[in-house]
């Protein structure tokens, strides 16, 4: 019974470790993503468009809680731009990127088979 206690007492105090360590590392994310959202908000309209995004999605990240990463949500919406543009361009098809869209013409690596 003894060790079943020993156990959970590591358990809980290497839990307990891990939760302090990221507390108090909080500040230091929160003023390194402040920091980068001081950086997006100095670049031009076109600046921003060119990395996939606007000056909306910056005031939509500072309107997020402190405890929220702004630059999880500018990076999440990047993404979603960059899959729109590849479907809309006819890259993203059903069989993955650089297959052609269902319906879509097939092109093969292989040669013709001469006809005898």
């Amino acid at each position: 019974m003894d060790r079943l206690n020993n156990v959970y007492s590591a358990r809980f105090a290497r839990r307990g470790r891990l939760i302090l360590r990221h507390l108090a590392g909080w500040p230091a994310r929160m003023v390194a993503a402040r920091q980068a959202m001081r950086q997006l908000a100095g670049m031009s309209d076109h600046e921003l468009r060119d990395i996939g995004l606007f000056r909306q999605d910056l005031r939509d990240a500072t309107a997020l809680p402190l405890d929220a990463d702004p630059t999880r949500l500018l990076a999440k919406r990047t993404e979603e731009r960059r899959r729109a543009q590849s479907r809309a361009a006819g890259l993203g098809g059903a069989n993955g990127p650089g297959e052609p869209k269902a319906g879509g013409p097939r092109l093969s690596h292989r040669q013709p088979v001469a006809a005898e």
